[in-house]
C-alpha cells in the first residue's frame, strides 16, 4: 500500500510497528469476493486501498455517498453501489450477483433521528446478516464502537444492539464466522483533534489539552484496517492496542523539536471543548467534577 506522507509522519510519531502478513492475505484473498458497507468514508477508503492492494479478486462497494463512486474510481476491482443498507431487495441483488464471501459491516449513522439510527445501525445490520446466511457468505465482520460497552447515548445503544443482532444470530448460524470489531477513536479523519494540535504555534503559546488523569483510546485508519484484515484470517485472536491521547501530544510535540511540559502549559483543568468534541466521556465527566471539587 503506497502511504501519504501524512501517513508516514502519524506512524514516525506514533512508533508502534503494525503487524500484517501480506504475502498470506494476499494468498488467502486473491480469489475472494468482498462485500464493504460504508466504503465511501474515511475508514471505508483506506481499507479499499489495502484489499486492493492485496489483489483481493472483487471489491463490492455499498453507501449512500452518491460521491463515493468518484472516491473508488481508481481501484478497477471495485464495484460501487449507492445504495441504503435498509433497501432489502437491492441488497438482496447484489448478493444474488455477485455471491461475496465475506462481508464487512462498517456503515453506519451517528448523528441522526433516533428512528433513523436505530433503523440504519440495528436494522440495517440485521437485513445485512440474513443475506450472508441466506447466500452463504464464509464470514461477516461487524464494525463497532468501544462505546458500545455500558451505552448511555443513542449512537452507542444502536452499536450495541446491533453486536446483539449479530451474537443472537451467530448462536443459530455457525457455518459462518461472525466477528465483532470494536474501534476506539480513528485518527486521521477531520474531527481529530491531532490535526488541530499539528496545526498549532507552539513557539511560547500556551495549549490546553486533556488532563493527565483524562485516558483516551485512540487508533490510526491504517491500525483499524489492519486489525479488520488479520480477523479475517480464522486463526488469528486479535487485539487491537490503543493509546492514550496525551501520550500522543507528547510525541508530537518532541516531534516538533520540543520537549513535553516546557513551553507547553498542563492546566489543572486541561480539558478544552474541542478536545472533547462537545461531547465529554464519563471518565471526562468524573475528572471534571472531581476538579470542580477541589477548587471549592
Amino acid at each position: 500500500m503506497q502511504k501519504s506522507q501524512y501517513d508516514i509522519e502519524i506512524e514516525k510519531i506514533l512508533n508502534r510497528p503494525l503487524s500484517l502478513d501480506y504475502q498470506a492475505q494476499a494468498t488467502s484473498l486473491k480469489d475472494k469476493t468482498i462485500l464493504l458497507t460504508g466504503g465511501a468514508g474515511n475508514l471505508g477508503q483506506t481499507m479499499c486501498q489495502e484489499l486492493c492492494d492485496l489483489g483481493v479478486k472483487q471489491l463490492i462497494v455499498v453507501d449512500c455517498d452518491f460521491l463515493g463512486a468518484a472516491k473508488l474510481r481508481k481501484y478497477e476491482q471495485v464495484k460501487y453501489f449507492q445504495y441504503d443498507i435498509c433497501q432489502q431487495s437491492q441488497l438482496a441483488d447484489v448478493f444474488q450477483k455477485y455471491q461475496p464471501q465475506i462481508v464487512i459491516h462498517g456503515a453506519a449513522q451517528l448523528e441522526a433521528p433516533v428512528v433513523e439510527l436505530l433503523k440504519t445501525n440495528v436494522f440495517g445490520t440485521y437485513l445485512l446478516a440474513q443475506l450472508a446466511v441466506l447466500y452463504g457468505a464464509e464470514k461477516f465482520v461487524l464494525l463497532s464502537s468501544k462505546k458500545a460497552i455500558a451505552p448511555k447515548e443513542m449512537y452507542p445503544l444502536s452499536k450495541s444492539l446491533s453486536e446483539s443482532v449479530i451474537n443472537l444470530i451467530g448462536q443459530e448460524q455457525r457455518q459462518l464466522k461472525w466477528e465483532i470489531l470494536r474501534l476506539p477513536k480513528l485518527l486521521e479523519t477531520k474531527s481529530t483533534t491531532l490535526s488541530l494540535y499539528e496545526n498549532a504555534d507552539f513557539k511560547g503559546r500556551k495549549q490546553w489539552i486533556l488532563h493527565p488523569a483524562v485516558k483516551k483510546e485512540v487508533v490510526t485508519l491504517r491500525e483499524a484496517t489492519i486489525t479488520c484484515l488479520n480477523s479475517l484470517e480464522k486463526e488469528n485472536s486479535t487485539t487491537l492496542r490503543c493509546l492514550e491521547a496525551r501520550f500522543i501530544f507528547d510525541r508530537l510535540i518532541l516531534h516538533q523539536g520540543q520537549a513535553p511540559q516546557h513551553k507547553l502549559t498542563y492546566t489543572d483543568l486541561g480539558m478544552l471543548w474541542w478536545t472533547m468534541e462537545n461531547r465529554p466521556t464519563d471518565l471526562e465527566r468524573v475528572v471534571k467534577e472531581l476538579l470542580k471539587g477541589d477548587k471549592e
